[in-house]
């Protein structure tokens, strides 16, 4: 960016189309303009409803490939950095089912994997990144003001409720929530906005992430925004303001938690009660602690491959020990339910062994990795940290990696951590030799 050559890391994040990208737009006025609408449409119903979000990711699809078609030479590739790996996650899934005892199941998987087409298709609208985020917000902000809305006017009841346009997965909404409150804080702080209106977004955000009842949203938030604020501290972007404002934002939270009358506060306290009683005297209260010793056990006979994609209710439901846990635990048997065991890790350790974690760890390990890179040259970097580790700390208490809506998730994420500034200096330096000429 300053003359500097650049690293093997930066090189294989950066644009490999010939051109800019405000080139390929003046020639392509049209294509561009209608590649433009369904990106910004797809992000922004991605929070709201999977289905109306399939719709237009299909043709999504179908524009890049016909753009592809028409302007290969000009199109940039995209993020290798991050496909490399991508792709070698993903076809040791699509090998695992020549082992998996439910074909239907791993290929219902499988299939969700398709939102890995997410980051080459946005690449080429990448010096637009601004109307992408807005995009995320925008269908955040309406998704969680609904929520929030109608969980208070239903006499805070998290669950039950629905209406046509919205999705009413309290849990995977909370993703989101949490996703985009840890975005509104680095992005303020980083200075990619500048207004302190922009922060009245997290009242929404926040809101509804509490009152959905998630743990593990409301932890994601937390350390999200830590690792943001020690980001920010390392780079030495961190300001008089940002100590206000970090102020400002314990205030709203707190608000928030009054607003939610403690329930998700009781839950987290519930949540750590039972897994110290699970550590200290081996008592299991918690289905999903009950299900996470299950798989350690289970994989302990396939350590290597495991059981392969979708093997997870055949290992569980022939777990001699877990079916007498479920037995004599009248909570547990109530939520005995043998198809995942709510955990991406856990589920990954299962179904894909030893190598399924490596490979997994590989993947979120060079997205990360790319993120804190790109963080020294632009802000955006330390957003998509934030981003990464919201996504990382839920998958933990769920099965994200078979949910396209938050697959979506991680794969945008994927996206900005791999941004180059490099290729908007290009693009500036081409506006400029053309005005000079």
């Amino acid at each position: 960016m300053n003359g500097d050559p650049p690293d093997s890391i930066t090189t294989m994040a950066s644009f490999s189309g010939p051109g800019s990208l405000v080139e390929l737009a003046a020639k392509d006025r049209f294509g561009d303009r209608i590649h433009l609408w369904l990106a910004c449409g797809t992000l922004a119903t991605l929070p709201l409803n999977g289905q109306i979000t399939g719709v237009l990711m299909i043709g999504l699809v179908i524009w890049g490939l016909v753009r592809t078609v028409c302007w290969r030479s000009h199109l940039p590739t995209g993020p290798r950095v991050v496909m490399i790996p991508a792709l070698v996650w993903v076809g040791y899934l699509l090998l695992s089912l020549l082992w998996s005892p439910d074909l239907r199941t791993g290929w219902h998987q499988v299939w969700a994997q398709t939102w890995l087409a997410l980051p080459p298709l946005l690449w080429p609208l990448m010096n637009r990144w601004r109307l992408l985020l807005l995009s995320v917000l925008v269908g955040t902000l309406v998704q969680s003001t609904f929520h929030a809305s109608v969980v208070i006017l239903d006499g805070f009841r998290a669950d039950g409720w629905g209406f046509a346009g919205f999705d009413s997965h309290p849990r995977r909404n909370a993703v989101w929530y949490a996703a985009v409150s840890v975005g509104l804080i680095a992005a303020y702080l980083g200075r990619i906005v500048t207004r302190p209106w922009w922060l009245l977004g997290l009242i929404p955000t926040l809101a509804a992430c509490l009152l959905s009842e998630s743990r593990g949203g409301v932890l994601a938030i937390l350390l999200g925004t830590g690792i943001v604020i020690v980001l920010l501290a390392i780079r030495r972007a961190l300001t008089r303001r940002s100590v206000v404002i970090i102020s400002t934002i314990t205030l709203v939270a707190g608000g928030t938690i009054l607003v939610s009358q403690n329930e998700t506060i009781r839950e987290v306290r519930r949540s750590m009660s039972t897994a110290m009683d699970a550590v200290t005297e081996g008592k299991v209260e918690d289905i999903r602690i009950a299900w996470w010793r299950s798989c350690v056990r289970q994989w302990e006979t396939r350590p290597i491959l495991g059981f392969g994609i979708g093997g997870t209710q055949e290992a569980l439901a022939g777990d001699l020990q877990l079916q007498d846990e479920t037995r004599q635990s009248p909570q547990l048997k109530k939520f005995a339910i043998f198809n995942q065991p709510h955990s991406v890790y856990f589920q990954t350790l299962l179904e894909g062994g030893i190598v399924g974690v490596m490979l997994l760890g590989w993947l979120l390990g060079t997205i990360g990795r790319t993120a804190y890179r790109t963080s020294s040259r632009h802000p955006i970097g330390t957003l998509a940290m934030g981003s990464l580790a919201v996504w990382m700390v839920t998958a933990l208490f769920d099965q994200w990696h078979a949910q396209g809506q938050v697959l979506g998730l991680l794969w945008f994420t994927a996206t900005l951590a791999a941004f180059d500034p490099n290729w908007l200096d290009a693009d500036s330096e081409t506006k400029s030799a053309e005005a000079e000429y």
